[in-house]
């Protein structure tokens, strides 16, 4: 699954051509951290896999765009 996040994060899946990496993270940089924020809150009622997929994310999006 990781694989699959980063292939397409950087751009490089057969279905999509290569796109702006500095358009990518500002489209990102919302949603990746409403969702840290999310996860930080709802820590106790989120479920471990729920949790264990959702800061992969946080953390492929967070390292692609240098925060």
């Amino acid at each position: 699954m990781r694989k699959l996040i980063v292939l397409a994060f950087l751009g490089l899946s057969a279905c999509a051509a290569p796109i702006d990496q500095g358009a990518l993270c500002g489209a990102l940089r919302g949603p990746v951290t409403a969702l840290r924020g999310a996860l930080e809150a709802h820590e106790a009622e989120t479920p471990e896999a729920v949790g264990e997929a959702a800061t992969d994310a946080v953390i492929i999006a967070e390292a692609g765009c240098g925060q």
